[in-house]
């Protein structure tokens, strides 16, 4: 199978459950800043094969280069964004200047108004010839402020605490003892049929929309988070299970 082949199959695994606009994955239809970084980040560390991934948000664009689940650089940047320094050179781990520079175009790019976030993907040359050349997820995490997870406190946890002011209302439960909450009180009979759904002992993340709301379930052993929050706070929900899946 040629690479070309293979980068459109992995693909398609990839974006089966997606929406589409045109040629371009919806990957939030809103959401805060640390969200769009969330899914940038989750886009890079889902590309294994040296691919051209162009985020647009409004007006703002960037066009970055990830292979191997590493960032290896910024292709392009839409005017106002600050890019200059970094467009067609490779980037790795040493280069404080570089990651410091991507940090700003983040930054710049995550705060632009609200609204959806799209990708599209298309094969594209390396930068860099080794093929740990470039920055991972884990250490751009790290260079972009994203607050690391205190291993004292369970992961769903921390999936709740950051949702405290994305959702209407949501309620960890471990074994049968209330352990956290957060949102406005009195969903307590939507939260409980919520609880009431069949799931595995996870990690797992099930979600069900409607147009007026929405509610999720999530699981880990014997920790469980019910959720109910409007549609358009589905892009925080989904980062926060990103962000704190690296501590399954």
């Amino acid at each position: 199978m040629s690479d070309d082949a293979l980068r459109a199959k992995l693909q398609l695994l990839a974006a089966d459950a997606d929406d589409w606009d045109g040629a371009s994955r919806i990957l939030m239809s809103d959401g805060g800043p640390e969200a769009v970084i969330t899914k940038v980040l989750e886009e890079i560390d889902n590309t294994v094969l040296s691919a051209r991934l162009t985020f647009r948000r409004g007006d703002a664009e960037i066009a970055l280069v990830a292979s191997g689940r590493r960032l290896q650089g910024v292709a392009d940047a839409s005017e106002g964004l600050p890019a200059d320094n970094l467009k067609d050179r490779s980037i790795d781990g040493e280069d404080q200047s570089a990651i410091a520079a991507c940090g700003d175009l983040r930054r710049a790019f995550a705060n632009v108004s609200a609204g959806p976030v799209t990708a599209t993907t298309a094969p594209s040359t390396r930068m860099g010839g080794d093929t740990e050349a470039g920055l991972s997820v884990r250490l751009l995490s790290e260079a972009w402020d994203l607050t690391p997870l205190d291993p004292s406190i369970p992961p769903l946890g921390h999936f709740l605490a950051r949702l405290d002011e994305a959702v209407t209302a949501g309620m960890m439960l471990r074994g049968a003892e209330v352990v956290g909450q957060v949102g406005e009180d009195g969903h307590g009979l939507t939260l409980d049929k919520v609880f009431g759904a069949e799931a595995d002992a996870g990690p797992t993340l099930r979600v069900w929309m409607s147009e007026a709301d929405a509610v999720a379930l999530a699981v880990q052993g014997q920790d469980k988070v019910a959720l109910l929050f409007a549609p358009d706070a589905l892009g925080d929900v989904q980062a926060s299970w990103t962000r704190i899946s690296s501590a399954f």
